[in-house]
């Protein structure tokens, strides 16, 4: 979050709300918005405490309500369709790249079971 840009998006003392605006402008979590603005001096010590404690009473601290949706890869989207297609398995891809299934899982977001129509072997 680029110190320019918050300084003119989000106000000194700012509320729950504009903190909300600025997530969703900057694509991060409430909690990380509030802490950048507390960086900057946009929230002193106590008005950062009490927008976290706002915060998690409203379910932002342990998810993302509203939030965004996961990040997805394009490029391996792409890579698993066309293994898919191909009928390469995950156990092909693994032993290709080196990549145990479970590492291959993580670099997807967690999308190498559904992208591969659950091809684990």
């Amino acid at each position: 979050m680029p110190e320019r840009r918050v300084l003119g998006m989000v106000p000194t003392h700012a509320s729950v709300p504009q903190i909300l605006t600025a997530k969703r402008y900057f694509k991060v979590s409430a909690m990380a918005m509030a802490r950048r603005a507390y960086e900057l001096d946009r929230l002193s010590e106590w008005e950062y405490r009490q927008v976290c404690s706002e915060l998690t009473v409203q379910g932002y601290k342990s998810g993302k309500p509203r939030g965004l949706r996961s990040e997805q890869s394009k490029v391996f989207r792409f890579v698993a369709d066309t293994n898919g297609q191909k009928g390469i398995s995950v156990s092909t891809m693994s032993e290709e790249t080196g990549l145990v299934p479970k590492e291959l899982h993580g670099l997807s977001f967690g999308n190498i079971w559904a992208a591969t129509g659950g091809m684990h072997s």
